[in-house]
């Protein structure tokens, strides 16, 4: 499920480039740990900024402040501070600034938590209500259905944590340079269910830039390891999309707009269509990388080579649309051209 990607700050943002086009489409763990540092670092100027914003005669944190950064500017954080940082935003804006000075409290206590389990359930002991909360409002972003997905059962997180784990183990025996790039771009793991048995609540996954190396997944769905490690593929590219523009748009097209997209049965934006050419790609490479390996045990096969079909055949429908009707910007123009050049190397024809 492609998200809201846009963040609130006034910094400007450019795409971060390997060597060569093509190379967009492959895994980097390095480019992927560059992308988080740059992330953390222009939060960083933000939090100052907010620091100062938010200052009032009974709420200062000038005293705290330097060693919060320095921690945020040393290495990963839980995707919690990115998280309380956008409802800080969504709150200042409203004028509701003891909201704003809450999460902003929050989100400072949270730098210099260490990270335990990545795979949690959407539910208490294992978040608090404010992060439960959280969770709630940034990925329920279309305004026109409620989503709000709710905690897992036992037996429905314990099955499904049990196959997240051995996709990644397949991932790791037979690709381990995707495997650790998926490491640095999916720090946590929430997993979830719909609220109703509505359709419209139905989903998958989901993964949103204000959440940034989070992903929420459909925990009462029983996939098996090849389609359990093409979701996990899958989000992890909408989350180095959302990195490699920083946050910032992929097209020019009026938002308004809707298109018929190959992953989705709804109508989606342009940039939502974008985001399916591209993670589709990025699951046919995985699955091509991986076969290749012989490491993939015979009897899963076939699905991993139904996998990757499936994921070609969405991938070229998603360009076709994107050639006629994109209005790229800059660093979309040269992300798009990249995955036509992946696509003209592995001999499919873009129309």
């Amino acid at each position: 499920m492609y998200l809201a990607t846009c963040v609130a700050s006034d910094l400007p943002r450019e795409i971060i480039f390997p060597m060569t086009l093509r190379a967009l489409c492959d895994p980097s763990a390095a480019r992927a740990a560059d992308i988080d540092q740059r992330l953390r670092e222009r939060l960083a100027v933000s939090l100052d900024y907010m620091a100062g914003f938010l200052a009032s005669d009974d709420w200062n944190r000038s005293l705290v402040m330097p060693q919060a950064l320095a921690d945020l500017k040393a290495g990963p954080v839980l995707p919690w501070v990115f998280g309380f940082y956008a409802m800080a935003v969504q709150h200042a804006s409203r004028a509701e600034l003891d909201l704003a000075r809450q999460d902003f409290d929050e989100l400072i206590a949270i730098i210099t938590t260490p990270s335990s389990k990545n795979i949690i359930a959407l539910a208490a002991p294992a978040l608090s209500d404010a992060h439960q909360a959280v969770a709630q409002a940034l990925f329920d972003t279309d305004s026109t259905r409620r989503f709000q997905p709710q905690a897992p059962s036992v037996p429905e997180f314990e099955v499904c944590s049990s196959e997240v784990e051995a996709a990644f183990a397949l991932i790791s025996n037979s690709d381990p340079d995707l495997a650790a790039e998926m490491k640095v771009l999916m720090g946590l793991i929430l997993l979830a269910v719909p609220e109703g048995s509505d359709r419209s609540q139905g989903f998958n996954g989901a993964s949103t830039f204000f959440l940034w190396r989070a992903t929420l997944l459909n925990a009462r769905c029983q996939r098996g390891i090849i389609e359990t490690a093409d979701l996990l593929i899958h989000e992890a590219s909408h989350q180095l999309l959302f990195g490699l523009v920083l946050g910032g748009a992929l097209s020019e097209n009026d938002p308004t707009e809707r298109y018929t997209s190959p992953l989705r049965a709804d109508l989606r934006p342009i940039d939502g269509i974008f985001h399916a050419a591209f993670v589709a790609t990025r699951v046919h490479l995985a699955m091509t990388r991986m076969r290749a390996s012989d490491n993939i045990p015979p009897e899963l096969l076939p699905a991993l080579n139904h996998s990757a079909t499936t994921s070609a055949e969405a991938a070229l429908a998603a360009l076709e649309l994107l050639e006629k009707k994109l209005s790229p910007t800059p660093a979309g123009k040269e992300i798009f051209d990249a995955m036509v050049d992946y696509w003209q190397a592995a001999k499919f024809s873009v129309a």
